[in-house]
């Protein structure tokens, strides 16, 4: 199989918003290293990928790691299937990055303001804008949300397909239930079982990204990087300022690891565990008679 055909094949197993995103990092893997036999892609082959990538500009070393992950992905997917033995995608390396999220990629709260004023005339914008920003939802878990899933008098949703497939609960306050309340009466008839949809079917993660955008043009509100996805930056720093604890952070935003929310939201996390670490560390007046304590012998150097 070549190099082409696996890759299609890798994309058709994914979502249509991973898929995106991936299609484009993998085409250029094949234009940089050849339509070969997925076979005879070595080391030395990921070797020139590598330089490839090194000759360009990169915005950020976010960047080039979303490049090295999406590589790794597609060839351990095809040591999975069989398709080669071992991965040559691991002469690839990751950029050490700081992932903290910097605040001003967080909604604006003055900018937020505003356009909730805009959308109380329009029912389904001020409900999404406002479900999104109370419940820190991808944009793909509110174009997949159903009315099944949403318990308005509890002011409670259930998110089925979240980032890692993984069932869990969300919440929003009582401004966001009265928007949802009357756009749910207000909606067609025929608007089916999805919260959010067009002719009966779940919008599209990348339609949601759309419409905030259209209306943040249309109340006349800066829309560069006012994405659905600073409105979760903007809950998780509220969180944090709040005091809230990482762990409820993570429930919350549906993280996978607490190490992530910690890097995103509470970097001063890290110096006040090295800082406990250090206070409460094992000393000499607890560990009692050093003569009584079994010396390991130190390890040779060859």
């Amino acid at each position: 199989m070549r190099l082409s055909e696996a890759v299609a094949l890798f994309l058709s197993q994914k979502r249509e918003t991973t898929e995106r995103s991936y299609m484009y990092i993998l085409r250029d893997l094949v234009r940089v290293v050849g339509d070969w036999h997925i076979e005879a892609i070595d080391h030395e082959a990921m070797t020139k990928y590598s330089d490839d990538m090194k000759s360009r500009k990169w915005k950020s070393d976010f960047t080039w790691n979303k490049h090295v992950k999406t590589v790794r992905a597609f060839f351990n997917y095809c040591v999975d299937i069989g398709l080669i033995k071992t991965s040559p995608a691991t002469a690839l390396k990751t950029r050490r990055t700081d992932n903290l999220v910097p605040k001003d990629r967080a909604f604006p709260e003055e900018d937020l303001r505003k356009l909730l004023t805009y959308t109380q005339f329009r029912p389904k914008e001020h409900a999404l804008v406002l479900f999104l920003a109370d419940s820190g939802c991808r944009r793909r878990d509110a174009s997949e949300l159903k009315w099944s899933d949403v318990d308005l008098e509890n002011r409670q949703a259930f998110i089925h397909h979240g980032k890692g497939e993984k069932k869990r609960p969300v919440w929003f306050g009582e401004m966001c239930a009265a928007a949802l309340k009357r756009w749910k009466a207000e909606r067609p008839e025929t608007a089916g079982e999805y919260v959010f949809s067009i002719k009966n079917e779940p919008i599209l993660p990348s339609s949601i990204y759309q419409i905030l955008k259209r209306t943040l043009i249309r109340a006349g509100i800066e829309h560069i990087g006012h994405g659905p996805h600073s409105l979760r930056h903007r809950l998780g720093h509220r969180m944090s300022d709040a005091g809230v604890s990482p762990s409820v952070v993570k429930t919350v935003l549906g993280h996978s690891k607490s190490s992530v929310t910690v890097e995103y939201y509470f970097p001063e996390d890290w110096d006040r565990a090295s800082d406990a670490v250090n206070r409460l560390a094992t000393d000499d007046n607890e560990t009692g008679d050093q003569e009584n304590i079994i010396q390991f012998p130190k390890r040779k150097t060859p």
